[in-house]
């Protein structure tokens, strides 16, 4: 946007010269608004990609990351996919937390009965 910027400054000042038509003065007007709307578009893209990306990653607002280029090298998968997918399933949260209700209320349903269990031995002694 600065080489726009400067070549509109240029042919403002040649057309002042006479050097210029008025119609090169507006055609790098144009081009210069062209640069200031393509800078905007690209910024409200860059908002909008980071939005996406804050949603996506499970933020409630909007985040702003610094995004580096990534140099090492990406490990190819093995060979047996099988095994990646079972892991993936064994580690994912939301099963994990309700295998742990699941548990728990195991748990509490077995700690109920061994206390009915007592109260009733105590009634029959």
């Amino acid at each position: 946007m600065n080489a726009r910027q400067s070549l509109s400054d240029r042919v403002s000042a040649l057309a002042k010269s006479k050097l210029k038509s008025d119609l090169d003065v507006s055609f790098a007007n144009v081009n210069l608004a062209q640069a200031r709307l393509l800078l905007l578009d690209a910024q409200n893209n860059e908002q909008s990609a980071m939005a996406s990306l804050s949603a996506i990653l499970g933020y409630s607002s909007l985040q702003v990351f610094d995004l580096v280029e990534n140099s090492q090298p990406v490990a190819r998968p093995p060979a047996n996919i099988d095994a990646l997918i079972t892991e993936a399933l064994t580690r994912r949260p939301e099963l994990m937390a309700l295998n742990y209700k699941y548990l728990s209320q195991q748990k509490l349903h077995a700690a109920g009965r061994d206390q009915c269990c007592r109260r009733s031995a105590r009634w029959e002694q």
